[in-house]
């Protein structure tokens, strides 16, 4: 193998790898911020404005910010590209390197984006308007339980 074909194969692998880990962040940030809203739709807040966009930031920066949530997502990435076959339509490998990491990592690091968002928007209940009343932040509490 010359030193142009093996450069080829690692870029191909990486940007493999790069598409995998960017589609499974998206599922998990997704799943995380939906999570966050139940609750605070389920303890009788709003989800909308400044409360919305906090928790939307305090999950994305838990899973694009924090190097151990990104180094998990890139090790289950590189181990699921590396199963990718050269064989049928791209779309199709992607889909299931996508579903291999998915089930691999389970609900371990959407429920802990979601649980950082959470202290953060009852570390903000009543201190700002458009924030969780104290009595909302005291119900999202109780079903965490942290009553």
């Amino acid at each position: 193998m010359s030193a142009d074909e093996a450069r080829h194969l690692v870029v191909r692998q990486c940007a493999r790898t790069n598409a995998v880990a960017r589609v499974v962040t998206e599922y998990l940030y997704r799943s995380a911020v939906r999570r966050v809203r139940r609750y605070v739709e389920d303890a009788g807040g709003t989800w909308a404005g400044l409360l919305a966009d906090s928790a939307r930031a305090k999950v994305r920066s838990v899973l694009k910010d924090e190097d151990e949530s990104r180094a998990v997502i890139h090790y289950h990435s590189v181990v699921a590209a590396g199963r990718w076959a050269d064989y049928g339509p791209a779309d199709d490998e992607l889909r299931h390197a996508v579903r291999r990491v998915r089930c691999a990592l389970g609900t371990l690091l959407p429920n802990h984006a979601a649980c950082l968002s959470l202290d953060l928007l009852l570390s903000l209940a009543g201190v700002h308007p458009g924030s969780l009343t104290p009595e909302q932040a005291e119900r999202i509490r109780a079903s965490l339980g942290r009553g």
